[in-house]
């Protein structure tokens, strides 16, 4: 296995180093590092065959920003934490890992907006490459470190199947379309679920990884939508309300995850407190 894993490293790298920390068990902790190596060594040929119009493949880079879709992904975001959550090369690992996905989809926005030059560098020497050679590496690293310190069979926590707990939520939003006015509601719904969850001064220590992570995201949190009523204003604008079914466990795990403080179980965020939340939204956001 450690020619295998040789040919995937170019450069600089210490040979003497890979002999020494490539375990032989492939899978460890639930986790195939051989697989998982393999499908991220892989992004760069289906990049390159997007820049080159060389593919039929259609890649959104919103989803491939996302850094929970993918095998590794979900691993780290329930068996990887749950065991190993503690362990410097699994924080390094999650932190690479989520920044390697955002990298890739920054070559497949520039591609799209036809800047296929400035995809193609980000491609051989900028932060996707970069970054793509340090996830590599950091696989590596967790992989000898979860050998050594490998768990018996016994010891190893599978993370519980989660019941879909789901709560109703009611919110409005406005838009210029009743398109754009419903995804706003949806946002607003999500922000308003979170809100009976976290205390409102985590929510603004937070606003930025909130957005990012999870408003961004929001229709991965929603199980049904259904509009409550729609209205054309004289400005031009459009108003919805909708009642959103939130997977509101789904979303909890991904706070946990993402280290926001949450509340204990059985207590909640008062009204009059989501309110300020949302009139602190209101001001900072214009309706799209």
């Amino acid at each position: 296995m450690i020619n295998w894993i040789r040919h995937l490293f170019t450069g600089n790298e210490d040979r003497a180093f890979l002999d020494q920390v490539v375990p032989d068990k492939r899978e460890i902790g639930g986790l195939d590092f051989v697989n998982a190596i393999e499908a991220h060594t892989k992004w760069k040929v289906r990049l390159q065959s997007m820049i080159d119009c060389d593919t039929a493949e259609m890649l959104d880079p919103d989803k491939v920003a996302r850094d929970d879709l993918c095998e590794l992904g979900k691993w780290i975001y329930a068996s990887g934490v749950v065991n190993y959550g503690e362990s410097q090369s699994f924080i390094h690992l999650k932190g690479c890992h989520t920044k390697f996905h955002k990298c890739a989809a920054q070559v497949i926005s520039l591609t799209l907006e036809g800047k296929k030059i400035e995809a193609q560098a980000e491609l051989r020497t900028g932060d996707y490459a970069k970054t793509s050679a340090q996830i590599r590496a950091d696989l590596v690293r967790l992989w000898h470190d979860m050998d050594r310190i490998s768990l018996p069979q016994a010891e190893v926590v599978a993370p519980k199947p989660q019941q879909e707990n789901t709560q109703k939520v009611t919110a409005s939003g406005v838009g210029t379309t009743a398109g754009k006015a419903k995804n706003n509601a949806i946002r607003n719904a999500i922000e308003k679920a979170i809100g009976k969850h976290v205390p409102p001064d985590v929510v603004m220590r937070n606003r930025q990884t909130i957005k990012d992570e999870l408003l961004r995201h929001s229709d991965y949190f929603i199980k049904n939508v259904e509009i409550l009523s729609q209205e054309d204003s004289e400005d031009g604008l459009t108003l919805v309300d909708i009642e959103a079914l939130v997977a509101s466990s789904i979303l909890q795990s991904k706070l946990k995850a993402l280290n926001i403080e949450t509340l204990e179980v059985g207590f909640a965020v008062s009204e009059e407190a989501q309110q300020v939340q949302m009139e602190q939204k209101a001001k900072e956001n214009l309706p799209g």
